[in-house]
């Protein structure tokens, strides 16, 4: 049994609550998060870059979504998926017998059980703003990405409390949520990613600077 005694799991339970809600929804979400731009960017500055046999992690893959995407256009390469949450895990691990993918059970908040530089490729789509401390992430895909590998980022970034609230009314769980999703500005997450030792090859924006996506690649 998952140990929720984890540095992560207090923060997810309070951002989430009802995680098997949150997964129903990242599931019928995911069409548009992994939609024509996203692979296009994959497409355009990642793929191409990769060996038959690459090796890749997602970290925080949540419900796997992206573990069968990837295998399908990376039929050779070996697939983790790290994550801790058992809801998500679950969904996870059925995704990932379902394509030969590897699922490693560890919080990102704390050590991660994957070797010094064997990721071809490290992923990390919404899973930055869900860390206490989210900047232990890149020092994870520092960690684990080969030198000259790519590390390819894609989280909420900042913009105005006016645009976040829309129509909503203003809330003690809203005004938490703005202040996880919108800490950081898409030029923010670059400089972090460079200062934890990638150089920065692209950043595109998402849904009217409501995302970034960043493509890094590891230095020597």
């Amino acid at each position: 049994m998952t140990d929720t005694n984890t540095p992560s799991m207090p923060h997810l339970a309070a951002h989430h609550g009802d995680f098997a809600s949150f997964r129903d929804v990242m599931i019928e979400t995911s069409v548009g998060r992994f939609g024509a731009i996203w692979w296009g960017v994959m497409g355009q500055h990642v793929l191409p870059s990769l060996p038959a046999d690459a090796s890749v992690v997602d970290l925080g893959t949540g419900p796997g979504l992206l573990l069968p995407m990837l295998r399908e256009r990376l039929p050779e390469a070996s697939i983790t998926g790290v994550e801790i949450q058992p809801v998500m895990l679950e969904t996870a691990r059925e995704l990932a017998a379902g394509c030969d993918a590897r699922i490693v059970e560890a919080d990102l908040g704390g050590p991660l059980p994957i070797a010094d530089a064997s990721a071809d490729l490290t992923l990390a789509v919404m899973s930055f703003h869900e860390l206490p401390h989210p900047p232990v992430l890149l020092e994870h895909a520092a960690r684990i990405t080969k030198p000259g590998g790519i590390f390819v980022i894609y989280d909420w970034v900042k913009r105005p409390l006016r645009d976040y609230m829309g129509d909503k009314e203003m809330s003690e769980d809203l005004l938490q949520h703005f202040r996880e999703h919108c800490l950081f500005a898409a030029d923010d997450l670059a400089y972090l990613t460079e200062q934890a030792g990638f150089e920065t090859l692209e950043v595109v924006g998402r849904r009217g600077g409501r995302y970034a996506i960043i493509v890094a690649r590891r230095l020597s």
